[in-house]
């Protein structure tokens, strides 16, 4: 599982760098990692903790240590870790509501550190340091993407578009207007059909 997720983060990674350059479809396997990285952290962020093979997932005497306490920090931080890597995703992708998921990952982070540091003080188990490494790491790329303006992302993203760029910025700012979104679908369908006629030259 472990591996798994290095692998997922990895092409996560080389996907976003990729994207930054127009590469056709790259946004897709983009998509496709984060999305799976985030369902590993929500369902089987104990497994990940734990650093233990999927196949002694049923044993229950691998989590037997865990208290009531211990359990639900880890809970949280599962749920926290998937939310903000989703509102990553979302906030890359200029999507909407990214701001918020990524106040509600981050806070669960930042809640779930409290917690498990309290006890990982109290015990020092290997596990809760793996917790507090995925949670800096995840955690501080959060940050990041919180603080930067989904507007310099645009542009970053689709510098070479800039009509693009122009009609989303319209439709941001008049988010009512129909005229306006259906504007940005017409530029969003001629980036479609660019990186078409690119991938089959």
């Amino acid at each position: 599982m472990k591996q798994t997720e290095k692998i997922l983060g990895i092409i996560a990674i080389i996907s976003t760098i990729l994207s930054l350059f127009s590469i056709p479809f790259i946004g897709n396997i983009l998509i496709i990692s984060l999305s799976t990285l985030s369902f590993l952290y929500m369902y089987l962020g104990s497994i990940l903790f734990k650093d233990i093979p999927f196949k002694l997932v049923i044993k229950q005497e691998n989590f037997k240590e865990y208290d009531k306490i211990q359990k639900f920090g880890i809970y949280v931080m599962g749920m926290a870790l998937s939310i903000t890597t989703i509102g990553i995703l979302f906030k890359f992708q200029c999507w909407p509501n990214s701001s918020l998921l990524l106040r509600i990952g981050l806070t669960g982070i930042l809640a779930s550190v409290i917690i498990n540091l309290i006890k990982y003080n109290q015990i020092k188990s290997h596990n809760f340091s793996n917790i507090l490494k995925r949670a800096a790491i995840i955690g501080v790329i959060g940050l990041f993407f919180m603080l930067t303006p989904r507007e310099n992302i645009l542009e970053i993203r689709h510098r070479n578009h800039p009509e693009y760029v122009e009609a989303l910025k319209n439709a941001w700012a008049d988010p009512d207007n129909q005229v306006l979104w259906d504007k940005v679908e017409e530029e969003n369908l001629k980036i479609l059909q660019k990186e078409i006629k690119s991938s089959n030259p």
